[in-house]
């Protein structure tokens, strides 16, 4: 899906006010949105989506829905890197505990993550800290 749409339908018809807490999280490395990007004309796909694609009154927008936050993975993913948010155990991590237990981003909240801006995040593989430690 484009941004656009994103715009058009959440803010624009103010579905937002429905929202709790919708997350997106976005890989500059997964292969197969790039190919939907060639193959559509499209350069703000969701599941590639950085804070410096928008325009400033795209994220003014963006500031105006809190519940819609975007998480971008920066680790490392195998083949097409689609499916990343199961097999990168920091992104596994996250969305356990954004969607069991509610948790709103960032560090004060239980979810160790890098803030790039109002409703954008990042996590890597080292999230979280004692993953993989026993």
């Amino acid at each position: 899906m484009d941004f656009e749409v994103l715009v058009q339908r959440v803010v624009a018809e103010h579905l937002e006010r429905g929202l709790v807490q919708v997350t997106l999280y976005t890989y500059q490395k997964d292969k197969a949105i790039q190919v939907a990007e060639r193959l559509f004309g499209s350069h703000t796909r969701l599941g590639r989506l950085q804070q410096n694609d928008l325009s400033r009154e795209d994220v003014e927008s963006l500031e105006k829905v809190p519940s819609i936050t975007f998480v971008e993975f920066t680790g490392k993913s195998k083949g097409l890197s689609h499916g990343y948010f199961h097999t990168s155990p920091a992104v596994s991590s996250d969305l356990i505990l954004s969607i069991r237990y509610e948790m709103p981003p960032g560090p004060q909240h239980g979810r160790p993550m890098q803030r790039r801006g109002a409703n954008f995040w990042a996590i890597d593989d080292s999230y979280p800290p004692n993953a993989g430690e026993h």
